[in-house]
């Protein structure tokens, strides 16, 4: 349960935590069975500033979101939302990370589309599950059936 303060809501607060948490609900969507319960998502960062209207929150420095067994972090994390307060899509830039058990993705860019359960990473992308490496122009990962697209790949095995 979420609780603001009683002072905070006389200051137009409210709609901006509605925002945040709108953003935190959908932002790590990981392989859930339905027998699942839902975890807890905790989410860092130096700064967090929402724009009038709650359209754009905008999370800066050493971002860290953490729910389950997925993390994902970057320098700066966009969150777009819809009219509806839905989130449209989340960009990531600079040093983007994601880590669910033993894969690891790393990249310059990264862009999250719930709708699709994916994450699409560009600049440089570097996808590692164990041992193994692949390297390629862009990497396409779906959370939910961890399944990943990778274009121009090269792939290293050990």
């Amino acid at each position: 349960m979420i609780r603001i303060h009683p002072a905070a809501r006389n200051k137009g607060v409210t709609g901006f935590v509605s925002a945040v948490v709108l953003f935190c609900f959908a932002l790590l969507v990981s392989a859930d069975t339905g027998d699942r319960k839902e975890e807890p998502l905790r989410i860092t960062s130096d700064s967090m500033v929402a724009e009038k209207g709650g359209e754009t929150v905008i999370f800066r420095g050493n971002v860290v979101a953490v729910r389950g067994d997925v993390t994902l972090s970057s320098d700066v994390m966009t969150v777009h939302f819809e009219k509806e307060k839905e989130v449209k899509h989340i960009t990531a830039e600079g040093r983007v990370r994601l880590l669910q058990g033993d894969k690891e993705i790393r990249a310059g860019h990264a862009e999250y589309f719930p709708g699709d359960e994916k994450v699409v990473f560009t600049d440089k992308p570097v996808f590692r599950d164990g041992k193994t490496r692949v390297s390629g122009s862009s990497i396409t990962y779906f959370i939910k059936t961890e399944k990943s697209i990778v274009r121009d790949s090269t792939v290293i095995l050990k």
